[in-house]
């Protein structure tokens, strides 16, 4: 069904989908590794799981994975847009096929440099693994590369209390401090769900915040408003 070769150093594997003859890279520059991976290659495509490599890209990849979200609603978009700027920045001018173990390897190597905590780039590896899994059910991907998590820091020692807050706010100006109080009794994220909210999409006049029926962490939707008399 098919064979392999070599391509300068690199083993590569010709293998024949719908009758299209499809050419990749094994990425190594082992004879029996290669052939292992073209035994794989040969049983996806007997068994029709192997796509015809395309053109697309991780930026695909990024656009398919928002368009999910807002389609179905299960994960909240603008905080997903966050996780995928770092993605996009770092992986934005790579074709799927090519975002391999080494590229997510220097993707955390980068993040780590730049400073991000283990916990935040779990989360975008996470989203990363998403995204590359939905590109593998749409047909844009052949195989979803391992990706593995670097190990969490150590859990947080303590919570800020109700009269330490209060001294935090009193250096605040008012808008900030109305942020602060909203992330403080709802523990929402600040940037991805406090921020957002607009006068546009509440009154903004003294309130007592409390939760609606309508739901959790959502929102404006999981925020109602009892104004005084």
């Amino acid at each position: 069904m098919g064979h392999i070769y070599l391509r300068g150093k690199m083993w590569w594997s010709q293998v024949y989908v719908n009758g299209v003859a499809v050419r990749e890279s094994c990425k190594t520059r082992d004879r029996a590794e290669a052939k292992r991976v073209l035994k794989e290659r040969e049983l996806q495509a007997l068994r029709g799981e192997r796509p015809i490599p395309g053109k697309a890209t991780w930026l695909d990849a990024s656009s398919a994975l928002l368009a999910h979200y807002h389609a179905y609603g299960s994960r909240n978009p603008v905080e997903s847009g966050y996780r995928l700027k770092h993605l996009d920045r770092h992986l934005g001018g790579y074709k799927l096929a090519d975002i391999d173990s080494a590229a997510i390897t220097a993707y955390v190597v980068s993040r780590r440099a730049h400073g991000a905590a283990p916990g935040t780039i779990g989360i975008e590896l996470a989203t990363l693994r998403k995204a590359l899994r939905l590109a593998h059910e749409q047909g844009k991907l052949a195989t979803i590369p391992v990706i593995r998590s670097p190990k969490p820091a150590p859990a947080r020692a303590g919570f800020v209390e109700r009269h330490e807050l209060e001294s935090i706010c009193r250096e605040l100006s008012d808008d900030l401090r109305l942020v602060v109080r909203i992330a403080f009794l709802y523990g929402w994220r600040v940037r991805s769900e406090v921020l957002p909210l607009t006068k546009a999409s509440e009154t903004w006049r003294p309130a007592r915040y409390a939760w609606s029926p309508a739901g959790r962490r959502t929102g404006m939707r999981g925020l109602s408003t009892s104004h005084p008399s």
